[in-house]
C-alpha cells in the first residue's frame, strides 16, 4: 500500500489476491513474464533458484526483487523506492534478480 501511495501511476498486484496464489514458483515467473510484471517476494530461498534458472535457460523474465522477511518494511520501501526512482524504465529490471 505504501508503494502504491508513492507511485499511483504504477500497478501493484498481490499474488494472494489473484488466481495464481499457490502455484509453483516457476509457473509464477512464467505468468509474470507474460504480462511484464516485476515480482517482489519474501520467498528468497526458493524463488531465487527458479529465477536464476530461468535466466540461465534464456527465458525472458521481467525481474525479481527478493526482500528478506527480517528487513523492516520501512527500510524495504525506501530501497524499492530508490530502485524505482533510479530506473529509466522497466527494462532496467529485465532478467535481473535483485536482493534487498
Amino acid at each position: 500500500r505504501a508503494l502504491q501511495k508513492l507511485y499511483p501511476y504504477l500497478i501493484f498486484v498481490r499474488v494472494q489476491d489473484t488466481q495464481f496464489i499457490g502455484i509453483p514458483d516457476s509457473d509464477l515467473l512464467d505468468e509474470a513474464a507474460k504480462v511484464g510484471a516485476i515480482l517482489l517476494t519474501h520467498d528468497v530461498n526458493t524463488m531465487s533458484g527458479f529465477a536464476y534458472a530461468r535466466i540461465n535457460s534464456g527465458k525472458p523474465m521481467s525481474g525479481v526483487l527478493l526482500v528478506h522477511e527480517w528487513m523492516p518494511i520501512g527500510d524495504a520501501i525506501k530501497v524499492i523506492a530508490t530502485l524505482i526512482e533510479s530506473a529509466n524504465s522497466a527494462q532496467d529490471f529485465m532478467n535481473e534478480v535483485m536482493w534487498i
